[in-house]
């Protein structure tokens, strides 16, 4: 696999990398045709994972962190099995559901848990339910020739960029010491784990439109989440009714997933200390970035949105619009 040691060429990345006190972000790589931004040990898993056997009635969920793929976890999984509530409740999300990218998130030191998903990954019985947040190129490359139903979830990337910080901030590195602002510059300089960006996202919205491909936006599921819970049942060939479809937007809303022990990872890294920007359901909401990041940073990102959207998008720097 194409790699290469991840420079800091731009005056943001610089900002970016001082402000650790000892994570080792140089020693990060850029890996395949797409230069995502991994840690060097996800060379000990990348074949594996490419070659992870793909089956033909696999549910695959795609999304850039941070874009809202524990909530569409939730409603796929619960759609897929029958809305079994108690097993929703009962067994953790990352259990029904797991990451078959390894989690590489929360682990920084090994390889433990990257192999333990794995295992979980190959050993499940089907109907399997997995997600991922590597970009296509890094997945298995079975998804191309076996065609399984896959849902890619993309969100107004100014609030990934806000939610990706909290994430980072309280789950991933305890060393960081920058401001929202300085990670912020560092996204539009792709320089976060799983950059870039744009590459990420225009993957699957050029597949968009093939029969196997679902493609949702965090917006639509905020504007009309009945909507979209029939068309993800219609996607996944199941019928619900008019009460199945009510039920699942209860147990869907924020309220519900925020407090779903479930679903919601309060104890990992040290969280649940009261702070609600500490948990990994944080607030659920759009648009947050107006008030959270700065008028200059802002318009930072809307100048990054305008050079790199992509053609055809749902929404550009100055609108969001129905896809």
């Amino acid at each position: 696999m194409e790699t290469e040691p991840v420079k800091a060429e731009s005056e943001d990345t610089k900002r970016w990398i001082r402000k650790f006190e000892s994570l080792p972000f140089q020693d990060f790589y850029k890996y395949g045709a797409s230069g995502c931004i991994l840690p060097p040990r996800f060379t000990q898993i990348a074949d594996r994972l490419r070659n992870l056997e793909v089956r033909d009635d696999d549910v695959w969920l795609v999304g850039f962190p941070r874009s809202g793929t524990h909530w569409v976890s939730e409603m796929i999984w619960l759609i897929g099995n029958k809305l079994d509530w108690n097993g929703a409740k009962e067994v953790h999300q990352h259990q029904r559901f797991p990451s078959a990218d390894g989690q590489m998130f929360f682990d920084f030191t090994g390889q433990e848990r990257e192999a333990k998903n794995l295992d979980n990954a190959e050993n499940m019985k089907s109907p399997r339910y997995l997600r991922a947040h590597l970009p296509y190129d890094l997945l298995p490359s079975g998804l191309s020739e076996k065609k399984p139903k896959m849902i890619y979830i993309c969100r107004d990337v100014r609030d990934v960029a806000v939610s990706y910080y909290y994430l980072f901030r309280n789950f991933l590195s305890k060393q960081y010491t920058g401001t929202m602002d300085e990670f912020a510059l560092a996204f539009v300089a792709d320089s976060v784990m799983l950059s870039p960006y744009w590459k990420h996202v225009e993957d699957f919205w050029n597949i968009r439109n093939e029969p196997n491909v679902l493609f949702l936006t965090y917006e639509e599921m905020k504007s009309d989440l009945g909507k979209v819970i029939r068309n993800v049942a219609e996607f996944l060939q199941v019928d619900l009714t008019t009460t199945d479809v009510e039920q699942l937007k209860r147990h869907l809303s924020f309220e519900a997933m925020f407090g779903n022990r479930a679903v919601n990872l309060e104890t990992a890294s040290g969280v649940g200390n009261g702070d609600p920007n500490s948990c990994l359901i944080r607030n659920g909401a759009s648009g947050s970035w107006k008030h959270e990041l700065s008028p200059s940073t802002i318009k930072s990102l809307e100048s990054w949105i305008s050079k790199n959207g992509i053609p055809g998008f749902y929404y550009n720097s100055a609108t969001l619009s129905n896809p």
